[in-house]
Order: C-alpha cells, then structure tokens, then sequence
C-alpha cells in the first residue's frame, strides 16, 4: 500500500479545472475543435477510472482491517 497521502482536494479541483480550459482554450477556434467534446468526456473517464481505482483500494482495505 502507498503511505502518500492524497492531493488536498482543493488542489486536485484546480488541477482538473486547468486542464479542461488547457483543452478548450488550445482547441477551440481550430480545426480539432469537433473532436473537442470527445477528448473532454475521455478525460472525464480517465478521472472517473482513477476515482474508481482508488475507492475499490480503499473499500479492499476497510475488509481487511475488519478481518
């Protein structure tokens, strides 16, 4: 198990806020803007697998502590 801790979810906010405006802003008014909402929604799964990840970690680790 990983003893890092989690980023402050303030920070983790602002970091995934970023990168959705790095996406618009460098894609919108050009060519690749269509394939714009295709790569947002990806990154949104690409987030919501991690989250996943890491509560299946967690809930593995609450069983093992109740064992």
């Amino acid at each position: 198990s990983d003893p890092r801790p989690l980023p402050e979810a303030n920070h983790i906010t602002g970091a995934i806020a970023d990168i959705f405006d790095a996406l618009i802003a460098t894609l919108q008014d050009t060519r690749l803007e269509p394939d714009l909402p295709d790569l947002l929604w990806s990154t949104v799964h690409l987030f919501h697998r991690a989250a996943g990840r890491i509560s299946g970690t967690l809930d593995d680790n609450e069983q093992g502590q109740r064992r």
